[in-house]
Parts: C-alpha cells; structure tokens; sequence
C-alpha cells in the first residue's frame, strides 16, 4: 500500500473538521483496519508513506513509519526497492510521472512511442527515484542524501502512483555505454530489458473512490528465464 494514508488534499484535513489528531485518525482508520483484516485473511501488508501524509516526514525521501511492536503490518521507506519471490519491484509514492509531464521535451524519431511508459522508465533509465533537478513545487526534495533515492539494481515492475491516468504499461530500458572515440555514435546500446510500468491512480480522490492495481506475477521456470512482460498481469479496478 502506497501512501498517502492521511492525505492533505482530503476535505476534513483542509476544512480543520477532524475532532482527533493526525496521527491518531492513522492509527485507528488505517493500521487497525488493517489488523483486522489481517486477523481474518493470512496476507502480508506492507505500507510506504506519502509526502502528502500530513503526519508523516513531508521531505523525500522519507523513512518508515514507526509501527508499534508486535504490528503484523511491514513499514517501508519511501522510495524502496524489494524482491518478492523472485521479482524486483521498484516502489515510489511520489509523483513522478506528474512532475516529469510537466517538464520534459521530447523528439521522436517516427516510431510510436507511449509516451506514460517512456516518462515511467525514465527512472529506470537514469538509476533514480527523481531524476530531475530542480523539483517540482510539489516535491521537498532532501538533496543532503541522494543515495537514498538511488535505484539499485534493474526491476521488473515499477509501481509510481499518479494523479494523472492509471495505466499499466510494457516499457524498453536500454543499457547505454559512452565511446567518445567514435565520433559518428558515440552512444551505443549494449542490451535492452523489458520493465512493466504500473500507475494504479489513487484509492481515494478527495471524498470520492478511485483505483488501484491488482498485480499477479508468476515465478520464471525452465533453463531460459522468461521476461516479465510474459509471466506478469495486472488489473486497474474502479472501487
């Protein structure tokens, strides 16, 4: 579950019309909710905060939330990079793509491009959770630590929530190598890689329901790995 949880675009937070503290309507909305249903399903839960959670760390990237001992609930930082049963997955609740839209200036070469899966690989490409210098507005970014909004590793599966459209789409990362002693294409690709990109939207719009991704993967087997893009589904669903 990517954040916000207690988000400061929700009416009740920009009204003042809660009667509890930020941390307490956290606590009793979302975590012991989540209990138990935890008490009625054997899943595991794992949470990443928001810059947009008013009782959280407002500056990316954020540390984990503090869980009281004994939460069955996992705390992810924000951005995190985890593998899961084999699958690397690469998670960020900023608005990545929102900040880049905005920004970015691109030449085509006639082929069709998607643009939504280019911008979302682009994190991929560069080896960064926010390549991107300055910020948006939106985004407090804590410059005194960047590797901790590097990207180690290659994913698989980005996850990067937007405000703009869900989508799931199927992205080409290339390795790039530099020859500067050929002076007609000193750029040259060494190898391609196939990344699924996943913007599940937002659970909550405001006061309204939104989306969010269901996301089935299965193990590769045989002597040749298969790629992602053949083993991996998703669902965008309206709640």
């Amino acid at each position: 579950l990517l954040g916000p949880f207690v988000d400061q675009d929700h009416p009740s937070i920009g009204d003042g019309l809660l009667d509890a503290t930020f941390e307490d309507v956290f606590v009793l909305k979302v975590v012991d909710e989540i209990e138990k249903l935890q008490d009625k399903i054997p899943i595991k839960v794992a949470m990443m905060p928001s810059i947009r959670d008013v009782h959280h760390d407002v500056a990316f990237p954020q540390k984990a939330f503090e869980m009281d001992d004994g939460c069955k609930t996992e705390s992810l930082p924000n951005p995190a990079t985890m593998k899961y049963r084999g699958t690397c997955i690469a998670c960020s609740s900023v608005d990545w793509l929102m900040s880049c839209t905005k920004e970015e200036i691109s030449k085509t070469t006639g082929k069709n491009v998607d643009r939504l899966s280019a911008l979302a690989s682009h994190i991929v490409q560069q080896q960064s959770y926010y390549p991107m210098f300055p910020t948006s507005a939106n985004v407090c970014l804590d410059v005194t630590h960047p590797e901790s909004f590097d990207m180690v590793g290659l994913p698989e599966i980005v996850l990067t929530p937007s405000d703009l459209a869900p989508f799931a789409k199927q992205a080409t990362v290339n390795d790039l190598r530099v020859n500067l002693d050929d002076e007609v294409s000193p750029v040259q690709t060494t190898a391609s890689h196939n990344i699924v990109c996943v913007n599940p939207g937002r659970a909550t719009k405001g006061a309204t329901a939104g989306t969010f991704a269901h996301v089935y993967v299965n193990a590769a087997s045989g002597s040749i790995a298969q790629g992602i893009e053949g083993r991996c589904k998703v669902e965008i669903k309206k709640i």
